[in-house]
């Protein structure tokens, strides 16, 4: 993915896009290091409209930061979303394997509505990655992006 950034950003940009995001997992790697090297992928004419995440391991650690809330949610047992990497068992209680993954996207929306940003905000990926967006929706005068951090 690294080395589409730069081609990426100018199709995108071609295409009048006011904002690129690219959100992606660190897996093994250490978050920061995989997001200073993402950032300097990306070309300074487009630095601009970019937002870069990096999961800190993957998306589905974000989706597990409070696995009691998630437990509760799908219905699960607390104990599958514990460990160091949730991932299976998030994917398998959003049903977000195999051939319908792409019908259970409505559902990881509604957990993400509903969700407790504050112990998401405990996991530094995110916490970055949230403060961009926060940081864009200042920059691009976004009306409707209020500051969750206070509720």
């Amino acid at each position: 993915m690294r080395s589409q950034i730069a081609s990426e950003c100018r199709v995108l940009a071609a295409k009048g896009a006011h904002l690129i995001v690219f959100l992606r997992d660190a897996n093994d790697e250490n978050w920061r290091e995989v997001l200073r090297q993402d950032e300097a992928k990306c070309p300074g004419e487009y630095r601009h409209l970019v937002i870069f995440g990096v999961c800190d391991r993957n998306a589905e650690c974000w989706l597990a930061a409070a696995p009691g809330h998630l437990a509760c949610h799908v219905g699960g047992n607390l104990g599958d979303f514990t460990g160091a990497d949730p991932s299976p068992a998030v994917k398998r209680a959003f049903g977000l394997v195999g051939f319908s993954k792409s019908q259970q996207e409505p559902r990881v929306a509604q957990y993400v509505k509903s969700g407790p940003l504050d112990r998401w905000l405990n996991n530094k990926s995110f916490e970055h990655f949230y403060e961009q967006v926060r940081q864009k929706s200042k920059e691009i005068e976004c009306p409707n992006m209020e500051n969750l951090r206070n509720i």
